[in-house]
């Protein structure tokens, strides 16, 4: 019977070992220990290495927001750079999606949203007019 791979949860980077006294030297910056601090990373190479890739990724690529799930009364996005589950509720009585979280019609995560098919198709089938549909 072949075995089958399991799949790792982690992906592994290699950087060149003459790198290290450059992250040594990161990890003795006050300023680079606090922020690693407050995203509960770890004061090591590691660390290190996955705060980076993670700010990397937060301001270069999709991965900032995310669709979590859509419900019957409102969807649930995640922010990345914040560390938070935020619920997005649609206002049936201004026909706009209001964040809970900014108290706000028109911030970052209403405007995220307003992108997710999956959050606009049911408003578009209650007859809302949404950026696909509307009129130019």
């Amino acid at each position: 019977m072949a075995k089958t791979k399991e799949k790792k949860p982690y992906l592994t980077v290699n950087l060149p070992r003459e790198w290290g006294p450059y992250l040594e030297e990161a990890l003795l910056n006050p300023e680079i220990r606090k922020k690693l601090e407050i995203g509960e990373f770890t004061m090591t190479s590691s660390g290190l290495g996955n705060w980076v890739i993670r700010e990397f990724l937060i301001h270069n690529t999709s991965f900032h927001y995310q669709h979590f799930n859509t419900y019957d009364d409102h969807a649930t996005i995640i922010d990345n750079k914040i560390r938070r589950m935020i619920d997005i509720y649609p206002k049936e009585e201004i026909k706009e999606l209001w964040c809970e979280y900014c108290d706000s019609t028109n911030c970052e995560h209403v405007k995220f949203a307003r992108t997710v098919p999956k959050i606009m198709e049911p408003l578009e089938k209650k007859g809302w007019r949404t950026s696909k549909n509307l009129i130019e």
